[in-house]
């Protein structure tokens, strides 16, 4: 995995990070997304980040890739109090977490084992599956504090997986979701244990790429 930090700050910083993402995603990929340091700022103090900072090692959100720069994404937004899935570009999410945390850090992950085929049906599933009916579908606070508690204290529990479709969402379960729904082995496991560490400290993931804006 090659490492590169950008310095953050400059105007440049986030144009700079998109150049390089674009020259080694692949529609399908997964991007991760984090504070980059323990000196990362949070404006405004949420359960959630907490949470997801002290447990979840750092990595605190996941989506897919769909290729030209465009990124599905299911995400709480504590600054706002929304929740919503959207198509966005790949500036809007890292402005979004530039803005929230202060410096992040950037993964792009792929499953080992994956077939151009599988990538196909990866986007075309966000696109008829989650993108078309945006407008039903939300990510809870309520969902994710609950998946949080499991995962903090219940974790050796037998929680079955569950991969079918439904109204809420975390963005962990939903790129499990699209994943498996491809046919793309990523492991069998109780469905709230799929959150975004998950991506890279499976044996069935490989990162790419790590870009820091610090």
């Amino acid at each position: 995995m090659k490492k590169i930090t950008i310095r953050a700050g400059r105007e440049s910083s986030i144009s700079e990070a998109v150049y390089i993402l674009k020259g080694v995603l692949k529609p399908g990929d997964i991007i991760l997304t984090g504070p980059a340091s323990k000196n990362s700022l949070i404006r405004f103090i949420d359960v959630t980040v907490l949470i997801v900072k002290h447990v979840l090692r750092g990595i605190t959100h996941s989506c897919v890739y769909l290729g030209d720069e465009r990124v599905l994404d299911i995400d709480y937004k504590p600054l706002d109090r929304s929740n919503e899935v959207e198509e966005k570009t790949l500036e809007g999410l890292i402005r979004s977490k530039i803005e929230f945390f202060g410096s992040i850090k950037i993964y792009v992950v792929s499953p080992k084992t994956y077939t151009r085929k599988q990538r196909k049906i990866v986007v075309q599933e966000s696109m008829d599956r989650f993108i078309k009916n945006r407008k039903t579908l939300n990510h809870t606070y309520t969902g994710c504090l609950t998946l949080g508690m499991r995962y903090i204290f219940f974790r050796n529990k037998r929680y079955k997986e569950d991969m079918s479709f439904k109204k809420s969402w975390t963005c962990g379960e939903m790129v499990a979701y699209l994943l498996k729904k491809s046919g793309t082995e990523i492991g069998k496991r109780a469905t709230y244990t799929f959150v975004p560490p998950m991506f890279i400290k499976s044996k069935y993931f490989k990162i790419k790429r790590k870009v820091c804006i610090e």
